[in-house]
């Protein structure tokens, strides 16, 4: 740490005196480069504490940002200034709530586990609360529950489903037969909701966790995946428009078209948490505003994608490491709540956007944590 500090203090004083003669974005230079310093060891850090895909990833992600708001005049010249000081404000914001969910995970990494109950009554909760909305006649309010929009929402009752009602690791953990009353719950708040993405991410939940903890059982295997197509049939009785997302194909489409015909490097991407910016520049480019005419699409829809635009070809292959390392690890030692939990959270990166969600991306930091954790109370 010592070393790090050191040679960045002294590179940060001969850049600042050589900015005063460089170009406009020059004086951003030393902060970059400083910080940079910073990130390497703290993510040299969680390589050796948790696992080398989980630092590449911490790293790659923090210096892109930091690097798109440090030189965001020199990369996007071509732009007004206040389109670049949108990117430079988007990069700076995105880069700062990732370090804070990484630090803020990494404070409390020996006592992570007890959030595992907090996640199962979250759960539970916007569960009871999207039903009620339901039941009061809230039309408007009710898909939303505790994050506004029903998708996001419901993706996020998906992920922490697993710690209410799988085996004895819910908040019940002796009372069995209140955990099988409690079941049913998320999944009617997600069906009532109607999003087909959180559906989706449920069904793959109950299915993972089936079949993964009832090999060797029929019986299990086969509960398992008759859950998974009766959930999607009742959903799509529910609402017949359940699975109408063509919008977000033909958006996909818009977007990658626009990331190749871009003369950037592609490697390295438009820079993280710039999409805000990007997704409405893409819309005014190829002049589609989404299923009402008027959305603006400040999200991809499908976190790959943005990964892909945001952080370049590094980031996508950096998050499939991370992904496989991380499914690896789970089967490995048979840790299946976390395997049906981090199920559901990669369906949802792919229709949807945790990734780039804060509270999301917090519970999918503490999934890789209690992961890679090496004394990890989550069996």
């Amino acid at each position: 740490m010592f070393y790090f500090f050191s040679v960045g203090l002294i590179v940060t004083c001969f850049l600042k005196i050589q900015s005063i003669f460089t170009s406009p974005d020059a004086w951003w230079t030393h902060y970059v480069f400083f910080g940079s310093l910073l990130i390497v060891n703290f993510c040299y850090k969680i390589s050796k504490e948790y696992h080398l895909s989980a630092g590449l990833m911490s790293a790659w992600v923090l210096i892109s940002g930091l690097y798109t708001s440090g030189w965001v005049g020199n990369m996007y010249f071509h732009f007004p200034s206040n389109v670049g000081g949108a990117i430079r404000e988007n990069a700076a914001y995105a880069t700062l709530i990732a370090s804070l969910l990484l630090i803020g995970y990494h404070s409390i990494h020996k006592k992570a586990y007890r959030l595992e109950p907090i996640w199962g009554f979250l759960c539970l909760a916007n569960s009871i609360y999207v039903i009620a909305q339901f039941l009061n006649g809230n039309e408007f309010l009710f898909r939303g529950g505790m994050f506004i929009n029903g998708s996001i929402n419901g993706v996020f009752i998906a992920m922490t489903y697993p710690f209410l009602v799988f085996q004895s690791y819910g908040i019940f953990k002796k009372e069995r037969a209140i955990q099988l009353i409690l079941a049913p719950i998320p999944i009617v708040a997600i069906i009532l909701s109607k999003t087909s993405v959180p559906v989706g991410c449920i069904a793959l939940s109950i299915l993972v966790f089936g079949v993964a903890k009832g090999l060797g059982s029929k019986k299990t295997v086969i509960i398992s995946i008759v859950s998974f197509f009766l959930i999607f049939l009742f959903a799509s009785l529910y609402d017949e428009n359940l699975f109408y997302d063509s919008y977000r194909f033909r958006y996909w489409k818009h977007s990658y078209d626009y990331f190749m015909t871009r003369p950037l490097n592609h490697f390295i991407g438009f820079g993280t948490g710039t999409f805000k910016v990007f997704g409405i520049i893409i819309q005014d480019t190829y002049k589609y505003f989404g299923w009402d005419g008027n959305a603006k699409m400040i999200f991809m829809h499908n976190d790959w994608l943005q990964i892909l635009l945001e952080q370049g070809y590094i980031g996508v292959v950096l998050t499939i490491y991370l992904c496989v390392a991380i499914l690896f690890r789970q089967l490995k030692n048979r840790r299946f709540i976390l395997l049906s939990a981090t199920a559901a959270f990669c369906g949802g990166m792919t229709f949807d956007y945790p990734f780039h969600y804060p509270i999301h991306a917090f519970f999918g930091v503490w999934l890789i944590g209690q992961t890679f954790e090496k004394k990890g109370e989550i069996q």
